[in-house]
């Protein structure tokens, strides 16, 4: 089968709202920040999810982690990404190469 020019949505297909992903977010991260829910928005959908239908059919797909899980790995990845970035740019802003993009650390599942 040609899956050229197919669109797929990943997701743990369960129901979470911004303002719960939001706090996963800041729970893991450790952070104290809180919410400003200002409730000025029209026309915004009480309840939706992606659904992953196709990709578990047309390609076998299934999820490896839990929003928890993948949360947290995605927050690790940016603590990672951006400690990294951030020592690898000090290093060469010293020297007179200008260095506009930066190698991404690599991690294995």
């Amino acid at each position: 089968m040609n899956l050229s020019g197919h669109a797929f949505n990943f997701s743990a297909e369960k129901p979470l709202d911004g303002l719960d992903m939001t706090n996963k977010i800041l729970q893991i991260m450790g952070s104290n920040l809180q919410p400003v829910i200002l409730n000025e928005a029209k026309n915004e959908i009480a309840e939706q999810y992606l659904s992953a239908e196709k990709a578990r059919q047309l390609l076998n797909w299934k999820p490896l982690f839990d929003i928890d899980e993948g949360l947290q790995r995605t927050v690790d990845w940016y603590k990672q990404y951006f400690s990294y970035s951030s020592k690898f740019r000090s290093k060469f802003e010293q020297s007179s190469h200008n260095y506009q993009t930066l190698p991404l650390p690599y991690e294995e599942f």
